[in-house]
């Protein structure tokens, strides 16, 4: 006899095997996986003690769990079943034993029961083949489900009850955190809360910040409540992991913001192996417990896994790690743990697009921009190769289109059909914003930059991008406004001081212009901050002071790439129009990032009138 064509009733509580599913008084119980095989297992061996080890051999295998899970699965189908513990019908206790399944059982064939339907008015039921091994591994990440799926509830009980009706429509999920401080693995912390956000994020109806925005709250001591508050969102996941060997263990708990109240808290294990199948679900849930309707494409990109390799997985979340740091020795080990991703698994498109990340950032990596844009580019097109619904690939795809390639057109279309794939992801609209500056199209390049802070708040660089198109626009007052803004956040960002000082400096306003260039130096080694100190002497009466300036650039140039940006904008200060063109000539043989700015950029207007100028943007391809 075929097991799961069987049905057991008893009385008014029906199983059946192939559905795995459980109805009581015509309607279908909302149980668990775990808690089904659990009842499966006690009916089956009905009237004989089954003692706590045997159950948890059977039920959860080789995930080390302990007997409060099962004692908890235990109360659950009791509530379920309308049991009692102390005088039991169904299910009874043996103290510091185990259960016994005391209910008489009748057991029906699948197919003498006939066409099997959940109508009142048949006592009957539908449903399809659930194979065992996989109710198994999708009950790794039911308790994480649970989390996000009960609390959810409980705030939208809340919110009814007390007449708010504002919907959940943002959330942060937090950088996990070591239980054991002295065994942390960062990677791994930040990797699975990076996962968690790229899946979320192919949902359009939600907001989930993404990593570069909660990657400031990584390691201990964190405040959830000041965290969910900086971030601007309705609920904060935050997650604690210990790992020994291929087994893991996580807690995680949900938050409500602002008022910080914890919603729900649980521990749950499972071998590493099954991590690909927890986030999956965690991140179903999250979507079902929102009450959001996906369509069939979102619901795909979803649950996608973009490898099977575990180790190929570790490598990825070491590589994101090294790249979120944005320094030139970070930048080199997220390259190495890239390709070592891709050794392990040729076909992973999210190793491919981290390169193309990486690469398509020549002045972090201190590299040619020749070099770096082509091994972007070759990324970016790999991984779409694989991947064509990657809007982690079309968006640097689109940054080496326009920043190298000058093919503006076609750069345009990655940048909408990145939006398209993901609404959500701030990059792509931050650099979609510098795209449409760049050429011209000044409100809808601002309107760009304000939707990649709406979606992350604490993006530093898209909040100097958005202070760079206003400069570009003329709008020296808004360049000043939100060039502030960004230094409440942090006084330390450099190219936000560069920028402060350029609208000072063309406003006139010298000294101040001056102050800010020089804390940009002593707080970053980019050879423009010289450059533009150097230009705010020029232009004030200190060419004395500007020479200098440019000598010590000459300095710096024999140490590092010579950024034609640099020389071209102070020699135009300067007035000296031919050294101006010279390099911007080279700047235009290198395919570097001044030329992608030459239309709009007013350091460049007393070169205008020059029929060279004309000839360069011609040449680039700008578009009229």
């Amino acid at each position: 006899m075929d097991r799961k064509s069987l049905i057991y009733q008893f009385d008014d509580t029906l199983v059946d095997l192939q559905a795995f599913k459980v109805t009581k008084a015509y309607s279908p119980i909302q149980l668990e996986p775990k808690a089904v095989e659990v009842l499966v297992y006690l009916v089956e061996n009905r009237e004989r003690l089954i003692e706590k080890k045997e159950l948890l051999d059977a039920v959860w295998k080789d995930a080390f769990v302990t007997e409060n899970a099962m004692t908890r699965v235990i109360a659950q189908l009791r509530k379920a079943l309308g049991d009692d513990s102390k005088h039991a019908k169904y299910i009874e206790t043996v103290p510091t034993r185990g259960y016994r399944f005391i209910a008489e059982v009748e057991v029906t064939k699948r197919e003498e029961a006939g066409e099997l339907d959940v109508d009142q008015s048949k006592n009957t039921h539908r449903g399809k083949l659930t194979s065992r091994r996989a109710v198994i591994i999708a009950a790794c990440a039911m308790l994480v489900a649970l989390i996000v799926a009960l609390s959810y509830s409980w705030i939208s009980n809340k919110a009814r009850r007390s007449g708010d009706a504002t919907p959940i429509r943002s959330m942060a999920v937090l950088p996990f955190k070591a239980l054991v401080a002295d065994n942390r693995d960062e990677s791994l912390e930040m990797g699975i809360a990076d996962t968690l956000i790229t899946k979320l994020s192919t949902v359009k109806q939600i907001i989930v910040r993404p990593t570069s925005a909660v990657i400031k709250y990584a390691g201990a001591g964190q405040d959830l409540v000041v965290a969910g508050r900086e971030l601007k969102v309705d609920l904060v996941l935050d997650g604690h992991i210990q790992r020994s060997g291929d087994k893991i263990r996580l807690t995680v708990q949900l938050v409500s913001m602002p008022d910080g109240a914890p919603l729900w808290s649980e521990k749950f294990d499972s071998k590493f192996t099954d991590i690909f199948t927890l986030q999956d679900l965690i991140s179903e849930k999250v979507v079902g417990a929102l009450r959001l309707k996906l369509t069939g494409e979102e619901q795909s990109r979803l649950t996608k896994r973009y490898t099977q390799s575990a180790e190929a997985y570790q490598l990825y979340l070491k590589g994101r790690f090294y790249w979120n740091k944005r320094t030139a020795e970070a930048f080199r080990k997220s390259i190495e743990c890239f390709n070592q991703a891709i050794e392990r698994d040729p076909n992973y498109a999210l190793a491919y697009a981290g390169l193309a990340d990486v690469y398509v950032l020549p002045y972090v990596l201190r590299d040619l921009p020749q070099d770096s844009y082509l091994k972007a580019k070759a990324a970016a097109k790999k991984a779409l190769e694989i991947d064509e619904t990657l809007a982690e690939a079309h968006t640097p795809l689109a940054e080496v289109l326009f920043r190298y390639d000058w093919n503006f057109r076609e750069s345009d279309r990655e940048f909408q059909r990145a939006i398209e794939l993901n609404p959500n992801y701030a990059t792509a609209h931050q650099w979609y914003g510098e795209f449409l500056t760049a050429i011209g199209r000044f409100d809808e390049g601002i309107a760009e930059g304000k939707r990649a802070l709406e979606l992350d708040p604490l993006l530093l660089m898209a909040s100097y991008d958005l202070g760079t198109s206003y400069y570009c626009a003329r709008q020296y007052d808004k360049t000043i406004e939100e060039s502030r803004k960004a230094l409440e956040l942090d006084q330390s960002f450099s190219h936000v001081h560069a920028n402060l000082g350029s609208a000072y400096e063309m406003k006139g306003s010298f000294q101040e212009a001056i102050a800010e260039f020089q804390k940009a130096r002593q707080l970053g080694d980019h050879p423009l901050y010289a450059a533009l100190l150097g230009r705010a002497f020029a232009v004030s009466g200190r060419r004395e002071k500007a020479l200098r300036m440019l000598d010590e650039l000459k300095e710096i140039a024999k140490q590092r790439y010579d950024d034609p940006l640099a020389f071209a904008i102070l020699y135009a200060a300067l007035g000296e129009k031919d050294q101006a063109f010279q390099w911007l000539e080279r700047g235009y043989q290198d395919h570097a990032l001044v030329m992608t700015d030459l239309k709009v950029d007013p350091r460049y207007d007393n070169l205008r009138s020059d029929p060279r100028f004309a000839d360069l943007l011609r040449r680039v391809g700008f578009p009229p």
